[in-house]
């Protein structure tokens, strides 16, 4: 051994000193021997290192992976391709391309060191995967391993083995996104920690890898709301909010890889230089009332909040121009809103921004999920059957939420029932009259709601449920125009003549309000027929002249059984049409009185409910259910709110 040969080498080199220890060379070999003998420890040390550790090696097969939350189409790679005014990225990758990342291992047994190696990922048929993994470890004399755990980074980072933290960045500047391009973007993404599996041959295998993109694509188009010509190089971006520090966003993030936790620690790396520079790729110009195409970034969110002010200031490309321009308006993204009313002084443009990496997606936002090209005919809406009916007796109430309760927890249609009283217009249900108001508490709540969750939209239907004008319409149709064409601040949210092809990004932000009464129409439009207790089929004519047809399940004077099979078949008529050019919309109602309609609402959900929520999660792979009306949305926790909305996501 190495540690007994310096040791010899250092009794020997002693001795002679003894003997030499009245010669002028003294003082030459006492440094001598102080150099041997510091060698000697250090060697000493190093291998005492080696011998204290156990070497092992690991063999990983080949793993595979896929991007959380994008649907097939898009989860296919690290190329984005941007189609019509979709705002996010759509991913596609040709099969055989590649992209490298980090695996880091580690060990139930906590005193065993994290090891970090390099893996390279290719496209196949299915998703990405990777090489196989071998990967040197060393555990620490008399430490047992436990179970080992991987974690996965694809991107552009750097690992520090030090401080245990990656720090991944993406491009520092804006692009253009051009419609039907494929551009490359490297944008980061981190799995969580994932338990190896051995294999019979004592090998170890991967569970199927989940890749969260981190961070916040932010995409933007710039109005040139001046009479002037204006050219840019720059977008400045700057917290308006005072309680924060930095700026609002931030070109990298990092990541801390440890022993400790379950998911990858992420936050920004903060810069409190107060703004952020976007620099554009080239210069744009702007003629005087024109706006630009759509433009791209990624950053990270400077802090926790979910949303905040920011004043957006666009850096001209020269100082001349900037004399000539005095200031711009900033057009949001699709999750965003203005506070700001006409001109603004200075270069600035205020708004509330909200991104989509930048909130979590609940129950109040689902439909920031959905792609904007989406058909809403073909979307899975969950809706509640008489809406207003959350207070009174047993034999009325068939909610248990209110308006904005319902809104925020998922409910996307409202089914309206409206009666005439003493010049309002309150809800009902038959001749129960509730004290609900249809502008305060119906319009005004869902306004202030899609002013706060701009990806969402609510569709409403509406019927004179109970008439205390005695057969006189005249002051019933005049209430209701005064409703929904009196406050510009209510109707801003409207849309106007229906279109049976609406898509989710035409409706994100707004209420479409149908009339079921044949012989009156919104704004929007109205369901020419509306039969009773029946199956069947209508349609829905707009304001503009254009139709579509529209199939209704609206027994409810049935038995339990019969009702879960009529709305069954409604559905499955629904999924039927799905992959078809038709535009037919659907509304089914799991509502129900019982056979003889003295059934109470609490009893009949307890019967039918439950049934309809296991049809939706078999096996027949629903992909929508149309708009489906219920009752007591909350009860189970919300059950068949998150069982449609889920249809929205299945794959083929």
């Amino acid at each position: 051994m190495m540690i007994r040969k310096n040791n010899k080498i250092s009794i020997l080199a002693l001795k002679y000193v003894g003997a030499w220890s009245k010669s002028y060379g003294l003082l030459i070999l006492n440094s001598i021997l102080i150099l041997m003998l510091s060698g000697c420890h250090k060697q000493d040390v190093e291998d005492k290192l080696v011998a204290n550790n156990q070497e092992i090696q690991l063999h990983i097969d080949s793993a595979d992976a896929s991007f959380e939350n994008d649907s097939s189409e898009q989860a296919k790679s690290l190329t984005y391709r941007f189609e019509g005014d979709n705002v996010f990225p759509r991913i596609h990758l040709k099969v055989g391309d590649e992209v490298r990342g980090f695996c880091f291992v580690r060990n139930t047994n906590r005193n065993i060191p994290i090891t970090k190696t390099t893996v390279s990922w290719r496209m196949n048929g299915n998703g990405l995967r990777s090489t196989p993994i071998t990967i040197d470890l060393r555990v620490p004399q008399g430490q047992t391993p436990g179970a080992w755990q991987i974690c996965c980074f694809v991107g552009d980072g750097s690992y520090d083995e030090r401080t245990g933290r990656i720090i991944f960045r993406a491009d520092k500047k804006a692009r253009p996104l051009i419609q039907g391009e494929e551009q490359a973007w490297v944008l980061p993404y981190l799995s969580s920690w994932l338990t190896l599996e051995t294999k019979s041959d004592g090998r170890m295998q991967v569970p199927r890898v989940r890749l969260r993109p981190q961070g916040a694509f932010v995409r933007l188009k710039i109005t040139n709301d001046t009479n002037q010509d204006i050219s840019m190089n720059a977008v400045h971006i700057v917290g308006s909010d005072a309680t924060i520090n930095a700026a609002p966003f931030v070109w990298e993030g990092m990541c801390l890889i440890n022993n400790r936790d379950n998911e990858p620690s992420v936050k920004a790396v903060l810069n409190m230089e107060k703004e952020i520079v976007c620099p554009l790729v080239a210069p744009l110009n702007i003629k005087a009332g024109k706006t630009s195409g759509w433009y791209g970034f990624w950053c990270m969110p400077g802090g926790a909040k979910a949303a905040y002010s920011s004043n957006i200031q666009i850096k001209p490309s020269s100082r001349s121009v900037e004399a000539q321009a005095p200031w711009w308006l900033y057009r949001t993204p699709l999750d965003g809103r203005s506070d700001s009313e006409g001109k603004t002084s200075g270069k600035s443009y205020r708004f509330s921004l909200r991104l989509r990496k930048l909130i979590g997606t609940k129950l109040n936002n689902w439909m920031q999920d959905i792609e904007d090209n989406r058909l809403v005919c073909k979307m899975s809406i969950p809706g509640t059957h008489d809406t207003g009916a959350y207070t009174g007796n047993g034999w009325v109430k068939t909610q248990d939420k209110n308006i904005e309760q319902q809104l925020n927890s998922g409910i996307r249609f409202f089914d309206i029932r409206l009666v005439h009283q003493n010049g309002v217009l309150k809800l009902c249900h038959g001749s129960y009259i509730f004290d609900v108001n249809f502008v305060g508490d119906v319009l005004k709540t869902t306004a202030e709601f899609l002013k706060e969750h701009p990806s969402e939209t609510v569709i409403m239907t509406i019927k004179r449920d109970h008439d205390l004008d005695k057969g006189d319409a005249t002051k019933y149709r005049m209430a209701l125009t005064k409703a929904l064409e009196g406050d510009r601040n209510l109707t801003s949210y409207m849309v106007k003549s229906f279109r049976p092809d609406f898509t989710l990004g035409d409706l994100r932000g707004k209420m479409l309000i149908i009339s079921r009464d044949g012989w009156i129409t919104t704004p929007s439009g109205k369901v020419t027929s509306w039969s009773d207790n029946a199956s069947f089929s209508s349609s829905i004519e707009s304001t503009n002249g254009s139709s579509t047809t529209i199939h209704v399940e609206d027994h409810y004077k049935s038995r339990a059984s019969d009702k879960v099979s009529y709305v069954a078949q409604n559905v499955r008529k629904a999924q039927a049409t799905f992959n078809t050019p038709k535009n037919d919309w659907f509304i089914t109602f799991t509502s129900s009185t019982g056979a003889i309609g003295w059934a109470q609402p609490q009893t009949t959900t307890n019967q039918i409910d439950r049934d309809v929520n296991n049809i939706l999660r078999g096996n027949e792979n629903f992909r929508t259910s149309g708009i489906l009306v219920f009752n007591f949305a909350g009860w189970w926790d919300d059950m068949l709110t998150h069982s449609v909305i889920r249809l929205n996501h299945t794959k083929p």
